[in-house]
């Protein structure tokens, strides 16, 4: 009878003998990872359905709206980079963090993402959607996202004071400074 082993018990059987076990090798691992749904918004601008964050889908890229930046990635879940040419569909988007957890109504244009870069998005009807009345909400209301991202700006506002003040108590040191060195010369 023959018995599949996995990687690891085999290495193990094979390193048993008390000597030195050296093993090199790949191992490769593909796995399906379902992509998001997307809703119509605009044209050409679509929302990840049911997500924390203001994740919209614009000609092959996701983006991200955090902190009055945008940032784009090739996935919706991560490896997001900041950049400073958003084009212009994304960035006329009023109110970004509205669509925080954002929710089709029923007859809303859902589409699937596509997997691959190049592939085309794949309108979903009303049978393959997912149901989002029974999905869990997010705690946090739209008030409550709002009135976080108010915090964030009043932070970030304070901080550019305090650097500010940095910045001009520094350059009054080195004025004193100079008028000392010129004192001393005289």
């Amino acid at each position: 009878m023959i018995r599949r082993l996995s990687v690891v018990g085999a290495l193990a059987l094979l390193c048993t003998a008390g000597s030195a076990c050296v093993v090199r090798g790949q191992v490769r691992t593909s796995a399906y990872v379902e992509t998001p749904e997307l809703v119509y918004v605009e044209p050409g601008v679509y929302v990840v359905a049911d997500y924390s964050d203001p994740v919209f889908y614009n000609d092959g890229y996701y983006w991200l709206y955090r902190d009055g930046y945008w940032s784009r990635s090739y996935t919706y879940s991560g490896g997001w980079v900041r950049v400073r040419t958003v084009p212009y569909y994304v960035r006329r988007i009023h109110r970004p963090y509205a669509y925080v957890r954002y929710r089709p109504h029923a007859s809303a244009r859902v589409y699937r993402a596509p997997s691959r870069r190049g592939e085309r998005l794949r309108r979903i009807d009303r049978s393959e959607r997912r149901q989002y009345r029974d999905a869990p909400r997010d705690h946090r209301s739209r008030r409550d996202v709002y009135r976080d991202r108010r915090e964030d700006h009043r932070d970030r506002r304070e901080d550019y004071r305090d650097r500010r003040e940095d910045r001009r108590e520094r350059r009054e040191d080195r004025r004193d400074r100079r008028d000392d060195r010129r004192d001393r010369r005289r």
